[in-house]
């Protein structure tokens, strides 16, 4: 497909120009060229459409250059996963080898002398170990099934992980067994072909060792640090490095790191390069990952062209990476400060337990996504507060700090006024401080609110041709009455409707079951509007990391890794390809506004009335992209 650009002429160097043709591609005049709307249309029909009509070309090869990367099992890794499990020593994320022991029954006369909170305490420590139990048991099947796959790969010197799409263009590898799994399956992975350093290979390989150790240094996590600051973190801790790369299985510090299997990856590689002489042309074979910095926010940033909020995820040069979870704690604790300075009791609670960057991370990370103050205050309930009222009820600690005498004088809150009052400081504070993405989610709930009320599902073409079919019907629901045979309940117990099976010796329970039969012709207007933004969202990034892969090939890299918002290349490659991954960014936005798109897809599909309830398109800033291409952390 050769779609050129109108004024090649003027046109800036771009990653995929070609001598001959000029701009190769133009995302503007290739997706205006041979646009397709999918409306009401069957969505499997409109991307066939689009593929016969040549506008799924960029996504066919982007997606036909992801399944042809050829890949190894990293043996070394693949040995001490196995040492690890079969000797069951602790590493987060991998599975233990052996049963949960629980504990001996509590004698009668013990448990009669307990109060209601301390019975609790032991059923819900009782529960807890048992469901850890039968997750290890499913987990240690998984693991299993994982390193027998992994060794009959390894007699390979190459294989390939074939990949699908979602709806939205997010890639996936059809296998299991993949690199987009958890650390430990996914250090199994290497490239099958080795690059040569070259002059900043080295310097790389550096980087990817403080970011998958993630260790606490006098300035901040190792992630956070400055190119710099991470490089003479691998300088300084060299010793250690090459000891753990030497004998993994007595020097156990490796286990301490953020992704310990990575991070073992990376020092054997280090280490291979030391004890070779430190030389340019050695040939590594590691993938060197480029992560996006709160990826869903630098894609609102970019499109409403919010140069504060785009300096806030790294989308502007710096010296160091830019922290939003720290500048929304501390903007938080300004505002509790102030009621606590008013003399309210709860904010000054909380100030004396503390609140810090990771009690704000998963709210801020997913306020992109659509989480509002609802879902803020259920993370916190979840995350902060259960862990610390199961603690208490198991004797683990006196009390949970958060909690506070309930109003009817029965016990404590457990947290939940505490919770509320949080999510509520966090959302205040992430929507002020990004207040132009709040806006843009706003946007794109108001236009699917409005094809909803007209029972229209929405779509839109990403920036590569994909079409996105964007619809969440209401589904007719038939209700089924099941009977299951349990001889564990007594024939006493059995209930009105229940049965007695014919010997008399147990019972067949009825159970009541909710069957999804068909979509009916009307949208679920609650799920239209919340899963919107997160749709768009995700189709750009889908959209930029397919472009990054075109013109990655386009320039001879074509062995990459990817996850969504993470890059990875070999570290002799990395320089060139961090460059690629913003050139990419800024091509994709300063051409295509998701925005406009979707506004004019809806506004193509609804009345006259439908049309009137639509939002005016929100006021852009004045970022300019271009500096972007200097933002050196906003992929790091």
């Amino acid at each position: 497909m050769d779609v050129r650009c109108e004024q090649t002429n003027g046109c800036p160097p771009r990653p995929w120009t070609d001598v001959d043709t000029g701009c190769y591609y133009d995302i503007r005049l290739a997706r205006r060229s041979k646009l397709i709307r999918t409306y009401n249309k069957d969505h499997i029909a409109a991307v066939k459409d689009a593929i016969a009509s040549g506008q799924m070309e960029y996504v066919l090869e982007a997606v036909n250059s992801m399944q042809s990367v050829p890949w190894a099992i990293n043996q070394p890794i693949l040995d001490m996963v196995e040492y690890c499990f079969e000797n069951n020593i602790p590493v987060d994320g991998l599975p233990s080898n052996q049963r949960i022991i629980l504990p001996p029954k509590v004698e009668p006369e013990v448990w009669s002398a307990m109060t209601p909170a301390q019975q609790k305490g032991v059923k819900i420590n009782l529960a807890s170990l048992r469901t850890k139990d039968r997750g290890n048991v499913a987990d240690r099947m998984v693991l299993l099934r994982d390193l027998s796959t992994a060794k009959e790969l390894s007699q390979y010197d190459r294989f390939y992980l074939p990949h699908n799409l979602d709806f939205r263009g997010r890639s996936y590898p059809i296998p299991h067994f993949s690199h987009q799994r958890a650390d430990h399956i996914k250090a199994q992975f290497q490239f099958s072909d080795g690059q040569p350093f070259g002059p900043l290979g080295a310097a790389w390989l550096s980087v990817h060792l403080a970011n998958t150790g993630d260790f606490q240094t006098a300035k901040g996590k190792g992630s956070k640090l400055s190119f710099d600051d991470r490089q003479q973190w691998v300088e300084d801790n060299e010793p250690a490095i090459l000891s753990v790369a030497a004998d993994p299985k007595s020097d156990l510090w490796w286990t301490e790191a953020d992704k310990p299997f990575s991070f073992l990856a990376a020092a054997i590689d280090y280490a291979a390069w030391v004890s070779g002489g430190r030389l340019d042309s050695y040939a590594s074979r590691l993938p060197i990952a480029l992560d996006g910095s709160n990826s869903g926010l630098q894609h609102y940033s970019a499109a409403m062209r919010s140069e504060d909020e785009g300096s806030l995820v790294s989308l502007a040069p710096s010296d160091s990476p830019s922290d939003l979870y720290q500048t929304v704690a501390d903007d938080v604790l300004v505002s509790i400060q102030a009621d606590a300075d008013a003399g309210d009791e709860l904010a000054t609670l909380c100030l004396s337990v503390g609140v810090g960057r990771s009690l704000v991370k998963r709210n801020v990370m997913t306020f992109a996504y659509s989480s509002e103050r609802f879902g803020f205050r259920q993370q916190l309930l979840t995350d902060t507060m259960k862990p610390l009222n199961d603690a208490v009820l198991m004797g683990l600690i006196p009390c949970n700090p958060w909690a506070i005498a309930r109003e009817d004088g029965q016990g404590t809150d457990g947290g939940f006024k505490a919770a509320g009052y949080l999510a509520g400081k966090v959302y205040n504070s992430v929507t002020s401080i990004v207040h132009m993405a709040t806006e843009g989610m706003g946007f794109f709930k108001s236009v699917a609110s409005a094809c909803a009320h007209e029972r229209l599902p929405l779509s839109w073409v990403s920036p590569v041709g994909l079409p996105v079919l964007h619809k969440y019907s209401v589904w007719e629901v038939k209700a089924l009455k099941l009977f299951l045979f349990d001889r564990k309940v007594p024939i006493t117990d059995a209930g009105s409707h229940d049965k007695i099976d014919e010997d008399g010796r147990g019972v067949i329970r009825q159970v009541r079951a909710n069957i999804r039969t068909k979509p009916l012709d009307r949208i679920d207007k609650e799920k239209a509007r919340s899963a919107i933004a997160p749709n768009v969202i995700h189709s750009m990034d889908a959209a930029h990391l397919m472009l990054t892969v075109i013109a990655a090939k386009r320039e001879g890299i074509t062995n990459i890794a990817l996850i969504h918002d993470s890059f990875g290349t070999h570290a002799g490659d990395t320089q060139r390809f961090s460059q690629i991954i913003r050139e990419a960014f800024v091509e994709m936005y300063e051409n295509y506004c998701p925005f406009e798109e979707v506004l004019e897809s809806a506004r193509a599909s609804l009345s006259i009335e439908g049309q009137e309830r639509l939002p005016e398109l929100p006021t852009k800033g004045t970022m300019d992209l271009q500096a972007v291409l200097d933002a050196s952390y906003a992929f790091a």
